[in-house]
């Protein structure tokens, strides 16, 4: 059943991004200069491995809250940081800027 909804999801995304042309998936493991970011990449893979210990864990009934915290926290938090960090440095002069 999951399999099917993960076949699913991926046709979704490809036939939103033959209607959208603003919609590029490889936007999603590339980096900013159109090489692949492993990092990235890491990303994704540490997604889905925690998504699939967290459906995992509640249809077997195991899911207590400090596993769905940690799973958020990771999931939400971490770009969340990332982004304020990336937006305090946008704001820090450059060298030879006043």
């Amino acid at each position: 059943m999951i399999f099917l909804i993960v076949i699913a999801a991926i046709w979704l995304l490809w036939k939103v991004q033959k209607v959208a042309k603003e919609v590029e998936l490889k936007d999603l493991i590339l980096g900013p200069d159109r090489k692949a970011s492993w990092s990235k990449i890491a990303a994704i893979i540490g997604f889905v491995i925690g998504s699939w210990v967290i459906i995992y864990l509640t249809l077997h009934g195991n899911l207590t809250e400090m596993y769905f915290l940690s799973y958020f926290a990771v999931c939400v938090g971490s770009p969340v940081a990332f982004a304020i960090v990336d937006r305090g440095k946008s704001h820090e002069p450059q060298p030879g800027e006043k």
